[in-house]
């Protein structure tokens, strides 16, 4: 292919003598949404199947909604005690409607 006084050669063994800035042939309509919908799909779905990492709580947190010490809820873990931990890359973490069944289920009444 020639363009003005510049030679593109097309083979993939051969690069080009030179550069030239074109611009790709845009994409169908029908690719481009098919893709966008195929994309979002996937999206759902890792939200769906993963885990809300932004919704757990460190030991910490667990232990200040519990009104305990942090070295009492690790502890506890270490007994087999208090609510159920998540492991997520070695660290301990907790979900939230886990540690409140757990507060509800093991409060005593007044």
């Amino acid at each position: 292919m020639t363009t003005g006084n510049t030679s593109i050669k097309c083979s993939a063994n051969e690069p080009p003598d030179r550069f030239i800035e074109c611009s790709p042939k845009p994409f169908p309509n029908e690719l481009m949404e098919a893709l966008g919908s195929l994309l979002k799909q996937a999206v759902q779905e890792i939200i769906q199947q993963s885990p809300q990492t932004d919704a757990l709580w460190n030991m910490q947190q667990t232990a200040d909604f519990l009104g305990i010490k942090k070295q009492t809820l690790s502890l506890w873990n270490s007994n087999g005690k208090g609510p159920a931990p998540t492991k997520i890359e070695g660290r301990t973490m907790y979900r939230p409607e886990i540690v409140r069944q757990y507060a509800t289920d093991n409060t005593l009444p007044r």
